[in-house]
């Protein structure tokens, strides 16, 4: 098991994936548990995917002294304000790829807008106005993310197709734009 406090330097990252998990008990094993992958965590419900890249955390360790985390599935245990609890579980189920399914796109092809530090109720807003009339983002997704920490948004010129984009350091998320009927 593994514990994280808030004085962990892992305790943001973690719980940022932790948001993106299905909360439902009989979802598939890979929306319902956090999965490591050569110290990148990944969390995702199928509408949006957390990531949290602890290499990119400790970027001047060496590799044997990055990950916290082994390879393989996590369960939740437990997680409130101040306390995360995961424990790592055999599972004979393989995560999907989201590599090649091409969810990270390239970003300099995107407009880009940065979150507000003064007023981060205005970004939200200002994602859903340069996105294409037809679709839009659940507010709930970005919330979820910006309660942790501050990001830069990405929105691909064919928004309606591809995922919308957050960055911030060592998290990422991509998260599915639904259409508006």
């Amino acid at each position: 098991m593994i514990r994280l406090t808030k004085d962990s330097e892992t305790f943001t990252g973690v719980k940022f994936v932790i948001a993106a998990l299905d909360k439902n008990k009989d979802a598939f094993p890979h929306k319902k548990n956090l999965y490591v992958k050569d110290g990148v965590m990944t969390g995702t419900d199928g509408k949006r995917l957390h990531q949290f890249n602890e290499n990119e955390l400790f970027p001047d360790a060496r590799p044997w002294e990055r990950s916290t985390f082994e390879n393989g599935y996590y369960e939740v245990v437990k997680n409130n304000k101040s306390e995360v609890i995961i424990e790592k579980i055999d599972l004979d189920y393989d995560y999907p790829d989201y590599e090649d399914a091409g969810i990270f796109w390239e970003l300099q092809e995107a407009k880009k807008i940065i979150q507000p530090a003064e007023n981060p109720d205005t970004f939200y807003s200002s994602i859903v106005r340069v996105m294409d009339e037809t679709v839009s983002v659940k507010h709930v997704y970005i919330n979820d993310c910006l309660c942790l920490d501050e990001f830069t948004a990405w929105i691909a010129e064919n928004s309606a197709e591809k995922p919308l984009i957050l960055t911030n350091g060592s998290k990422r998320a991509a998260i599915m734009p639904y259409r508006i009927q």
